[in-house]
């Protein structure tokens, strides 16, 4: 029997969510003012935080690709699709975007004032941009423009959405031609060819298949739980998983030299322990989720969405004031803790004006499509 309605995904969220924030919370400062901090093991920990985002990304891919199949018992699969995933990305993400842009344009206002000694958020140079800047940052199109994100942690909503619409493109397929075997089976050849790929062309940047394997592996996921009696979709993961461990052997990095957005064989490593963690602990997914010391990070889970959107704001307000009060390295790991509880208690507030609103406006009614409703976009490290 199939069981693709995973309980615990939000516990998974909390936690990679919790990771990067925490990460966010102290790097900055570790790098410039208390490098001797780094050997903590609170922040050496810490700064692994981007791992993070192997966890959301093999999470989304289970998530989209679940819901794909829902919208494929619909009328019209592909405006079902696409209408779910841009109400459910994008009005929040507007509201996040407009917030850094205006704030942008503040933190330069007040470096040029001598105010802050910098700020990140500054150097976008809002003030100086033109038209397609702020269109390709409404779109999620930065990457198509060659323009960077107005906040940086937002390069992988450029990802997300491609990703999306590269799923979406088989839903465009006539549903006499299309079955969901059909589906799933076009999608896992995309990951071995992008796999493939990278492992013979590691230094050569395709935007977005590069960062295409981890996602894939939600998907096959979804396959396997979905189907767990057949045998190949244990076999598609076995060959993808066969294909990481090519790609890590060989490969330290993909992408070019100095790029920031360049995955390393551990974040691909991590993203293959994640998918196979998914696996394993299913069987336990509904002890798992009603354990109750653990619904504290579920409900970090929930609003992980908005703590991804929000979080470099807030961090990046609670450093200026650090570096203000001149805050002492013993004092630093007290703020680091008080900055994590307000960037979450920031979020939770922007959770319940921006996001919530749109998660209500339609009940799913069934339920694979009550999970696929679920926050899954990637909380990402910069």
């Amino acid at each position: 029997m199939s069981k693709t309605y995973y309980q615990s995904l939000d516990l998974w969220r909390g936690l990679a969510c919790l990771w990067v924030v925490m990460m966010h919370a102290c790097a900055p400062a570790l790098a410039t003012q208390f490098p001797n901090l780094k050997h903590n093991p609170l922040y050496a920990v810490s700064l692994y935080g981007f791992l993070g985002v192997q966890m959301f990304f093999v999470i989304s891919g289970y998530c989209i690709v679940q819901a794909a199949a829902s919208a494929m018992r619909k009328d019209s699969p592909f405006k079902t699709f696409v209408r779910a995933r841009v109400r459910r990305i994008y009005p929040p993400y507007i509201v996040a975007a407009i917030l850094s842009i205006l704030l942008s344009a503040a933190a330069g206002y007040l470096v040029a004032k001598g105010v802050f000694k910098g700020s990140s958020l500054a150097s976008a140079d809002v003030l100086h941009q033109g038209p397609l800047y702020f269109f390709a940052q409404a779109t999620l199109t930065q990457f198509v423009f060659h323009k960077d994100p107005v906040l940086v942690p937002f390069w992988t909503l450029c990802y997300e959405a491609a990703f999306y619409l590269i799923v979406g493109l088989f839903l465009l397929i006539p549903k006499a031609r299309i079955t969901e075997r059909l589906m799933l089976n076009g999608l896992h050849a995309l990951t071995f060819a992008s796999l493939v790929y990278l492992i013979a062309v590691p230094f050569h940047h395709f935007y977005p298949l590069d960062l295409w394997p981890v996602f894939g592996l939600g998907g096959m996921v979804y396959d396997i739980l979905k189907h767990p009696e057949s045998k190949l979709p244990k076999a598609f993961f076995g060959v993808a998983a066969a294909l990481f461990l090519v790609f890590g052997f060989l490969h330290e990095h993909i992408g070019q030299e100095g790029d920031t957005l360049m995955s390393s064989r551990l974040m691909f490593f991590v993203g293959l322990a994640s998918a196979s963690m998914l696996l394993l602990l299913n069987r336990f997914d509904a002890k798992i989720a009603q354990t109750k010391a653990l619904q504290p990070f579920f409900a970090l889970g929930r609003i992980s969405y908005s703590l991804y959107l929000t979080n470099f704001l807030a961090l990046g307000f609670l450093a200026q004031i650090q570096k203000r009060l001149h805050i002492s390295e013993t004092l630093f790991t007290p703020f680091f803790f008080l900055s994590v509880l307000l960037a979450i208690a920031f979020a939770y507030v922007f959770y319940r004006l921006f996001e919530k609103p749109y998660l209500n406006q339609r009940k799913p009614v069934s339920t694979d499509e009550a999970r696929s409703a679920a926050p899954e976009v990637a909380a990402v490290s910069s």
